[in-house]
């Protein structure tokens, strides 16, 4: 997660050739976005309503969750492993947001991602790992360097 966020994106979209479309690489490219973004959606959703069988039923059953707060906010110390382990660790963040808890898409290196906000504030990015439609690999990065400047960036005002 070292290069860049982007701010709020969508689907792939109909918008490339048939023509490129065709070519197995760019075929199986955009399948595996579409698969990270439908996951993604479904994840925030889950989150945003803080309905926890959502969470379960999108998480792989070994999914493993790693955060990065550089010594400067919170993070978990080790790697948070298992399903029901990184839906109690969310449900504890979120439900221990001072203010409102949102989240809004993004893409993290050239993946989909979501930028997660405490009172309008960003509070992390998360980027996903997406195998067989269920997130198995989650990594939010709340460390304050890494989110600002380039790392963070919106189209509207930044270039």
């Amino acid at each position: 997660m070292n290069d860049h966020v982007s701010a709020p994106a969508t689907h792939a979209g109909t918008w490339l050739p048939e023509s490129l479309l065709a070519t197995p690489e760019v075929a199986e490219d955009l399948e595996r976005f579409e698969n990270l973004s439908r996951a993604r959606n479904s994840f925030q959703s889950a989150l945003e309503t803080q309905h926890l069988q959502g969470l379960l039923d999108i998480l792989a059953p070994n999914v493993v969750f790693v955060s990065d707060g550089g010594g400067l906010q919170q993070a978990a110390v080790r790697p948070v492993v298992g399903a029901d382990k990184v839906v109690r660790y969310l449900a504890g963040r979120v439900g221990r947001a001072d203010g409102t808890f949102t989240s809004e898409p993004t893409t993290v290196n050239g993946n989909p991602g979501l930028i997660l906000r405490v009172d309008g504030v960003i509070d992390g990015v998360l980027a996903f790992r997406v195998d067989n439609a269920r997130v198995t690999g989650l990594y939010y990065v709340r460390h304050p360097e890494r989110l600002t400047g380039r790392r963070v960036r919106n189209p509207l005002t930044s270039s």
